[in-house]
């Protein structure tokens, strides 16, 4: 057992972690890992080794295609998985410690917690799933991809679909696993499979499907520490933050306001060094010195003030955390907005000052006075997994046919709505609502009310109200809102009477569009019509004569633009991105 000394007077050994539960599986498995059908084959198999030693058989590159899997999946079956995962929790951790380095407490309380919450929501969604296509989905587990992407199968599987998870040879295991559980709850057999890869290069190509990955997310999370904020409650937290870099939410970034910024360096050197440890890169931390005012070191993490290298430089490859002053809150603002984080740690105990900030700043996930919380009710789940489901434009840009006198006429048209939008924004949802709704009543009593669908948008209209959740428990508050992705939306294709509700609702939550086929449904066409004098942010393109390319590539050289393509089907995903707060309040006590 190692032995750490912290000074002269005092040392003590370092805890040993738990591995039983690992060892035993492994044992049992005769630390072998394959996914052939006939045992007896697996010889002729390539093999290679995990980080951990364990044998894993690559399976083979192009096996043939099964016929389709026809299933019917009960809810309950994803609900006793969902079971099964909190029961083998440690065993999970464990593996994951052996074989890819990840600390235990990470994966329960990170990737087992958001499983769970995931495959509960969909099990308690509805009672009876069924498969009634042929599309795959293919998830793809690198070696640095977190467990928590698992999750997506429950969302695959409520669609009918079949999952194959592609593991390379680190997360063969761990995938291995995933898939006894699954089956052991109840699913039939061949919905799920597991094909190894072997390496991160070795992605099998002769699969149609879509493939699943976590790029977008490498941005991390921010966190903010107030003038208002508790700041020795927030420096122990944000101290012992994960930095593992499979997790999107590893904690890159802390913004201090500037009144408190001594007092933080000041508690920052009680708990950190300024040497850093034995076992680091001299060379690394005498270029990280140069470039800071000053560097500490906590626990593996190298803590830079007032960096001024390139914080997307990834050549250290160690744990960094930034920290950079700033002065008012609309500065903050811009400093989060432009850093395009998912995640945001807020340390405020100022109501006003939370809630400007949590509902402003471009985050889907905000913990107030905490981090790197997913404890919450089952509903909430999609906040994370929500936002890596966006439907997004897949045409190509060309400027083409268009004309000076086209591209003129659209760049007016657009500075139009926006600013119609800003105003429409300020009026307020029930102001908005009567004026949406006495233009439909006018819409009705018109000769081009040709259809019964009109009555029923009316009327559910009248009675919609934005979505939101809220759970209180245990000192904390979780809110989950649905916001739009942007505040202008432009609809490539043509907008049918289906989506024409989904549509208007997004106007009345404060949204402009802009529709662009002639063919577009009435009822769009007429509120598009009548806009100049009502004041509802919604226009209508002529550009009939062009091809959607020459359209795209006007709508891309605006920013902060929703550009959805109907052709690849509309879901509220297209639209709206989910955004989860999470309070906790009461007293909180700082070591």
């Amino acid at each position: 057992m190692e032995r750490i000394q912290l000074n002269q007077s005092l040392c003590f050994d370092r805890i040993e972690p738990d591995i039983k539960l690992a060892k035993a599986y492994l044992e049992k498995h005769s630390g072998e890992f394959y996914t052939p059908k006939d045992t007896d084959k697996k010889n002729e198999y390539r093999t290679t080794k995990d980080n951990y030693g364990n044998i894993i058989y690559i399976t083979p590159q192009s096996p043939s295609k099964e016929k389709l899997v026809l299933f019917k999946l009960d809810g309950e079956v994803l609900c006793c998985f969902a079971k099964k995962l909190v029961e083998n929790a440690n065993l999970f951790a464990e593996l994951e410690f052996l074989i890819r380095g990840l600390p235990q407490n990470d994966v329960k309380k990170y990737d087992i917690q958001l499983m769970y919450n995931y495959f509960k929501y969909y099990g308690l969604m509805s009672k009876l799933y069924g498969s009634c296509t042929e599309e795959e989905f293919h998830i793809y587990m690198r070696n640095e991809t977190p467990l928590c992407t698992l999750g997506v199968v429950a969302n695959q599987l409520s669609k009918g679909k079949k999952v194959v998870i592609h593991a390379t040879r680190n997360t063969a295991v761990i995938c291995k696993l995933f898939l006894d559980l699954i089956q052991q709850s109840g699913l039939t057999q061949g919905v799920v499979t597991v094909l190894i890869v072997g390496d991160d290069v070795q992605i099998a190509t002769s699969f149609e499907g879509h493939f699943f990955f976590f790029s977008p997310l490498r941005s991390g999370s921010s966190a903010v520490v107030t003038e208002q904020a508790d700041v020795r409650s927030a420096m122990c937290t944000l101290l012992d933050a994960t930095t593992t870099t499979v997790y999107p939410w590893r904690l890159r970034k802390i913004y201090v306001q500037e009144n408190i910024y001594e007092l933080f360096k000041s508690i920052l050197s009680e708990k950190a060094s300024m040497q850093c440890g034995s076992n680091n890169n001299t060379e690394i931390f005498a270029q990280l010195k140069a470039r800071s005012s000053t560097v500490f070191f906590h626990n593996e993490k190298s803590v830079l003030l007032d960096y001024t290298g390139d914080p997307e430089d990834q050549s250290f490859n160690i744990n960094i955390i930034l920290v950079e002053a700033y002065r008012t809150t609309k500065e903050l603002l811009a400093l989060l907005n432009a850093h395009s984080c998912n995640y945001l740690s807020l340390w405020c105990n100022d109501l006003s000052t939370a809630n400007e900030v949590a509902l402003a700043a471009d985050v889907t996930n905000v913990w107030i006075n905490d981090f790197g919380i997913f404890d919450g009710p089952a509903p909430i789940a999609p906040s994370f997994y929500g936002m890596h489901d966006f439907q997004k434009c897949n045409i190509t840009c060309s400027k083409g046919s268009l004309n000076d006198k086209v591209i003129s006429a659209t760049q007016k048209m657009f500075q139009t709505i926006r600013s119609r939008q800003m105003n429409w924004k300020k009026l307020g949802i029930e102001k908005r609502r009567c004026i949406i709704i006495e233009l439909l009543e006018k819409y009705g009593r018109s000769a081009e009310h040709v259809d019964d669908l009109f009555d029923i948008i009316n009327n559910g209209l009248r009675w919609y109200h934005p979505d939101s959740k809220v759970k209180i428990e245990n000192n904390k508050v979780c809110i989950q809102l649905n916001q739009a992705v942007s505040n202008l939306c432009v609809l490539i294709g043509e907008c049918k009477s289906d989506i024409a509700n989904d549509l208007i609702e997004l106007v009345l939550n404060g949204s402009a569009i802009v529709i662009s086929h002639p063919n577009d449904y009435d009822v769009l066409k007429f509120l598009a019509k009548h806009s100049d004098a009502t004041g509802i942010p919604i226009s209508q393109l002529q550009f009939e004569d062009f091809p959607i390319s020459d359209k795209a590539w006007i709508f891309s050289k605006f920013k902060d633009v929703n550009l959805v393509d109907l052709a690849n089907g509309f879901g509220r995903t297209s639209i709206y991105k989910p955004k989860t707060i999470w309070y906790q309040y009461g007293e909180s006590f700082a070591n």
